[in-house]
C-alpha cells in the first residue's frame, strides 16, 4: 500500500482501494475514503474528516481505536443494531457533508453516479477495455499462443522431414503429398485440445466478473472473438510458412490460397476448444470430449473411408467437423497447378500412373492427377470447392461460437458467487 501511494504521487494517478479491514497505518494513508453499507453510502469525503463527522451524528470513536474498525463497526448491520445503521445512512443522504463532497467532485468534472443508481456500462463501452486487456492476457499467455505456434512450426517441420521426398513432383509420390496435408491439418487440430485446459480457467474467473455485475457476457465474448483472428492468423503462418515452402517445396503461388484453406478449420477447432471449455467445469472432461470430435473428424474425413461408405448416422460425422474439407480444399490448392512427371519414368517401381488418359511419356497437369486421385480417394477432385469449403468451415465455428455463447450466459445466471452469496445471507435471516 505505500508503494501504491508513491506511485499514484509520483505518478499523478488516482489509486482506488476496495479493502475490509485496514490497519491504523494503512487507513491513515488514505486521502479520502467511500464507507457503504447495504449498496448504501455511509460516507464519503476526506480519511482524516471521517472521526469528526461521526462524533457530530453522536458516535464518537474510543481512544486507542483503530478508526477503521470502528467505522466499519458502526455501519455494519452484522455488529450494529439495523435501525443504527439505517439512521446513519440516512443521515449521510441529507447531510451537509454530502453536497460538498458532490459540489467539489462537479467542479472536477466528475459526472457519475456517486451512489450506484445508474445503469451498468453496456457492451459498447466496455468492450474496447476488455480488448486491451485479452491482448495482454494473450500475449502472457504462452500455451494458448507462443506454446501452440512452436508445437504447430515444429511438428509439421517435422512430417516434412519426413516426406521430404514430395518436395518433386513425381509420380511415386502422389499419395505421400496428399498425405503429408492431412498430418499438416490434423496434427495442429490435435494439439488444440490444449486450449480447452486454458479457456476454462479464464472462462471461470470472467463468469464470477459478470456474476458481479463488473463486465457483460457479450462484451467479453466479442472481445475473445475478435482477437481470435489475429490469433489464427499468426498461427497458421507458423504451422505452414517454414515447414510447407521451406521444407516441403509446396506452391508458392498458392501461398495465400493455402493458408486461408487451413485458418478457415483452425478457427473451426478453436470454437469447438471454446465450446466444451465452457460447456464443462472439468477441463478433463471437455478436453476428452474435444479428442472425441478430433478422433471422428479424422476417421469420417473422407481419407481414410469413403464418405458414401460410411454408414447413417455416422457419416453425417463427416459434415459437422472440418477436417476433410481443409484437407480437401489444401491438397486442391497445392496440386491443380502443379506439373507432374511422365508416367514411364515409373514403370517398375509404380503401381498407379495418375496421369490417366494422358501419354505416359509426358508430363501430365495437377488437374489430371487429381482426377486420377479421385478413383482411389473420392474426396479429392480436380473441381475448385475452396470457397464453399471455407465457407463451410466458418459455418461450423459460427455454430460452434452460439453454442458457447448460449452455455456460456447460462452458467452465469445461476447462484451468486460466494462472496455476493455470503453478503446476502445475514440479510435473508
Amino acid at each position: 500500500m505505500t508503494f501504491i501511494g508513491e506511485l499514484a504521487k509520483q505518478e499523478r494517478l488516482i489509486a482506488v482501494c476496495t479493502i475490509h479491514q485496514p490497519s491504523t497505518a494503512i487507513y491513515l494513508a488514505f486521502d479520502g475514503v467511500m464507507l457503504l453499507s447495504e449498496g448504501r453510502v455511509a460516507y464519503r469525503g476526506a480519511a482524516a474528516a471521517a472521526v469528526d463527522y461521526f462524533a457530530s451524528r453522536g458516535r464518537k470513536m474510543p481512544e486507542l481505536t483503530n478508526p477503521a474498525d470502528f467505522l466499519l463497526d458502526l455501519v455494519n448491520a452484522d455488529f450494529a443494531d439495523k435501525s443504527e445503521v439505517d439512521e446513519l445512512l440516512d443521515a449521510w443522504a441529507d447531510s451537509r457533508e454530502k453536497r460538498d463532497s458532490e459540489s467539489d467532485l462537479t467542479a472536477l468534472g466528475a459526472e457519475a453516479d456517486l451512489d450506484g443508481d445508474g445503469a451498468r456500462p453496456n457492451v459498447a463501452n466496455q468492450l474496447a477495455p476488455l480488448l486491451r486487456r485479452q491482448a495482454l492476457l494473450l500475449s502472457r499467455d504462452p500455451l494458448v499462443l507462443f506454446a501452440r505456434a512452436l508445437c504447430f512450426m515444429l511438428g509439421n517441420a517435422y512430417f516434412a522431414v519426413v516426406y521430404i521426398k514430395t518436395r518433386e513432383r513425381h509420380q511415386d509420390q502422389v499419395l505421400n503429398k496428399m498425405w503429408l496435408h492431412v498430418w499438416f491439418t490434423a496434427v495442429p487440430s490435435q494439439i488444440t485440445c490444449l486450449l480447452v485446459f486454458a479457456l476454462n480457467f479464464e472462462g471461470r474467473l470472467v463468469r464470477t466478473e459478470v456474476q458481479n455485475g463488473l463486465v457483460s457476457p457479450a462484451a467479453y465474448l466479442v472481445a475473445r472473438s475478435v482477437l481470435e483472428l489475429p490469433l489464427v492468423v499468426f498461427l497458421a503462418l507458423a504451422a505452414v510458412g517454414v515447414p510447407a515452402y521451406a521444407i516441403a517445396n509446396w506452391q508458392a503461388s498458392r501461398f495465400a490460397t493455402t493458408v486461408l484453406c487451413w485458418m478457415a478449420q483452425q478457427y473451426c477447432w478453436d470454437a469447438f476448444a471454446t465450446a466444451l471449455a465452457v460447456a464443462f467445469d472439468n477441463p478433463l472432461i471437455g478436453a476428452a470430449q474435444y479428442i472425441g470430435c478430433w478422433f471422428s473428424a479424422f476417421l469420417y474425413g473422407g481419407f481414410l473411408i469413403p464418405v458414401k461408405d460410411i454408414v447413417w448416422p455416422l457419416r453425417a460425422l463427416h459434415w459437422i467437423f472440418p477436417l476433410g474439407y481443409a484437407i480437401r480444399s489444401i491438397t486442391f490448392s497445392e496440386f491443380v497447378d502443379g506439373t507432374w512427371d511422365a508416367c514411364d519414368k515409373y514403370d517398375e517401381g509404380s503401381d498407379f500412373c495418375y496421369c490417366q488418359g494422358e501419354d505416359p511419356s509426358k508430363s501430365c497437369s495437377g488437374r489430371v492427377v487429381l482426377d486420377s486421385l479421385e478413383i482411389i480417394y473420392p474426396l479429392f477432385s480436380s473441381k475448385n470447392t475452396i470457397l464453399l469449403d471455407v465457407i463451410c468451415c466458418l459455418a461450423l465455428a459460427v455454430g460452434a461460437k452460439l453454442f458457447a455463447c448460449v452455455a456460456f450466459v447460462k452458467s452465469t445466471q445461476g447462484s451468486p458467487p460466494p462472496k455476493a452469496a455470503a453478503a446476502a445471507a445475514p440479510e435473508k435471516a
